[in-house]
């Protein structure tokens, strides 16, 4: 057996829900399966348990668990046959500002064939959680991609003890992603 978790979204802000789509592979070279447990939870040793809470599972045999953080349980009496797949999409909604680690999403499945047991897979997901005012968790590494900084230059005047003054930047262009590249920045005070 192999199983994979999606997210929906990459990164979320609190409030926002989305979901995982657990899927279930059965690869075995010569037994179908004839029901698979899934469960779906969060990380136990979370220092921030409360990240999300539970919405629904789109399967019926899906069962919540009364437990923070949230864990799914998903008894499916169904035949999967050699290569064959299920999904199941399980929705939350984001509560509180977590980084990815504090909100891992792990999904394990196990295969049974009548009494034998299949090997337990397990695949984990990372969804960090935003503040709704943009802030970003602690810790947690923000990745541009596809962006381009362009500084067209900057023109700075002032008066200070009488005199005048005045600067100019060279225009600053950041075409390379993951580049490192520190823009001028002016902050205007008055006394």
């Amino acid at each position: 057996m192999s199983v994979s978790n999606r997210p929906s979204k990459p990164r979320v802000k609190v409030n926002e829900e989305y979901y995982y789509d657990v899927q279930v592979t059965n690869t075995s070279q010569s037994t179908g399966l004839t029901k698979v447990v899934l469960t779906d939870f969060y990380n136990l040793q979370s220092p921030n348990p409360q990240c999300v809470v539970y919405v629904s599972a789109n399967h019926a045999s899906c069962q919540a668990a009364n437990t923070t953080p949230p864990s799914v349980v998903c008894e499916i009496n169904q035949v999967l046959p050699v290569n064959g797949s299920l999904t199941v999409r399980f929705t939350f909604q984001a509560a509180v500002a977590c980084t990815a680690q504090q909100n891992a999403n792990i999904a394990y499945a196990v295969g049974y064939d009548g009494a034998q047991q299949s090997a337990t897979v397990s695949a984990e997901a990372l969804v960090p959680i935003d503040a709704n005012d943009g802030r970003v968790p602690d810790h947690d590494e923000v990745v541009l991609q596809d962006v381009i900084i362009t500084n067209a230059g900057a023109r700075v005047t002032w008066r200070y003890n009488g005199q005048s003054g005045q600067a100019q930047s060279n225009p600053v262009s950041n075409p390379a992603n993951y580049k490192q590249l520190y823009l001028p920045l002016i902050i205007r005070r008055t006394p």
